[in-house]
């Protein structure tokens, strides 16, 4: 996954530094 991707993910899990792949 991009660095994009994974900062996308991070704020739609509404969790700082969880990174969902």
């Amino acid at each position: 996954a991009t660095p994009s991707t994974l900062a996308r993910l991070r704020v739609e899990s509404g969790r700082p530094g969880v990174e969902l792949v």
